[in-house]
Formats: C-alpha cells, structure tokens, sequence
C-alpha cells in the first residue's frame, strides 16, 4: 500500500536566503585569516531555508518556535574566494542554492515533491533589498546580470515543473500554477540562514586548522600546543 497526501493548499512555500562576505566573528582558536588579493581576510558563505508557510511565517514575523515547527529543508554551502566578490554576490549564491533544491525535489518523483505540489504560491524572501529589488524589477541588475539571469532561469524552471506535475495529477483541480513572489524582510527577521551562514564558516576554519595540526603530526614536528 502507497500515502498519499491529502490535496488541500497549504498558504504558501517559503524560500529564505541569506548570504555571508564578511571575516569571521567567532575565529577557530589557531585559525589566521588569510590576508591576499582575493580574500583579503574575509569569508564567503551562504545558506536557505525551506518553509511551509503558516500565517506568522509568510508576514515575516516569525519566531524559533514558528521556523522549526514549519521547517522542510535547511543548509548552506562554503563559498571559495573569488576577486571582486561583493555581498550582493553571495546573497545570489544564498538564493540560487535554495533554488537548486527546489528544482531537485521537483525533478523527482517522491512524496516530498508530492508535498511541494500541495503549496500553490511560493514566496521568496531575503534581506538584501538590492536582489529583492532586482527581482521585482524595481532596479536593474547592471553587474549582477549573470546571477540575475540565472536566478530568473531556475524561477522559469520550477513553474515548469510545478504546472507540468500539477497539469498530470488528478488531484489538483484548482489551480496549476506556482504564483512567486519577491519580498524584502529585516535583517533581525532572518537570523535562521544567518546563523547556517556562520557556522559554514567556522566549520571551514576548524577543516583548515584541523588539517595542518594533521600535517605537522605526520610530519614528526611538534605541534604548538596553543593552536
């Protein structure tokens, strides 16, 4: 015998972004920052979050009780120096890494994407205005273009799928398509994805002294017992 979920609409999805360019607040005891053209001390990192929206989680005010209660899906990923790197860049990494699991979920047949299915609005939400914006069309992308475009190809993407998998199942016979939305919150109102961010970032900083601490003691030299 197969589930199936119930086919009723949850109020909405919910994406949450955030992106990290900025040196460590909390350095790995031993760790120290890198100081070149293309890192200049600081650390890139991303993370985004997964929700099924509930009336406190689509207004913006949320609180640690209504996230993990509404939680479907959480990470982040390291982001390797790059020269010229700018904080709405990693903001669009943040965005394009919650989009890329969608795009997953929706590319295989399981009931978690039977679960996506049942949300017919998904809301993007992230406290960058200036990608927000973009987004929105209030402003144009100018240097960001290329993350601009390839943010809009994954959005057209998970209409796609949405419209294609809805349009094939008997369930859904309201509507078929995925209404997306662009909203700018606080950044105290997203400290979930900036909290994923920070811990990416001390995650790679322990890898990295936790590496040369192994390389030392392979290589019979007495390691400084401060690091």
């Amino acid at each position: 015998p197969t589930m199936m979920l119930l086919a009723f609409a949850f109020d909405a999805l919910i994406l949450q972004f955030d992106g990290s360019f900025r040196p460590p607040r909390e350095p790995v005891p031993g760790y120290m920052s890198p100081s070149d053209a293309k890192s200049d001390g600081m650390f890139s990192s991303c993370g985004a979050a997964i929700f099924s929206g509930s009336d406190s989680v689509c207004s913006g005010h949320s609180t640690p009780k209504d996230y993990w209660g509404n939680l479907i899906a959480l990470g982040g990923n390291y982001l390797p120096p790059v020269q010229g790197t700018t904080s709405a860049d990693v903001e669009y990494e943040g965005l394009l890494f919650g989009l890329d699991w969608v795009i997953r979920v929706l590319s295989h047949e399981n009931i978690m994407r039977d679960y996506i299915l049942l949300h017919s609005t998904m809301i993007v939400r992230g406290d960058c205005k200036t990608v927000i914006d973009q987004l929105n069309s209030r402003s144009s992308a100018r240097k960001m273009e290329s993350k601009y475009c390839m943010a809009v190809t994954k959005i057209k993407e998970i209409e796609r799928l949405f419209s294609l998998h809805r349009s094939h199942s008997a369930q859904f016979t309201n509507a078929r398509e995925m209404n997306i939305h662009f909203d700018h919150i606080p950044r105290e109102n997203n400290t979930l994805c900036d909290a994923v961010c920070r811990l990416v970032v001390y995650q790679k900083q322990r890898c990295i002294v936790g590496s040369v601490i192994d390389s030392v003691k392979t290589g019979g030299i007495e390691c400084v017992s401060s690091i």
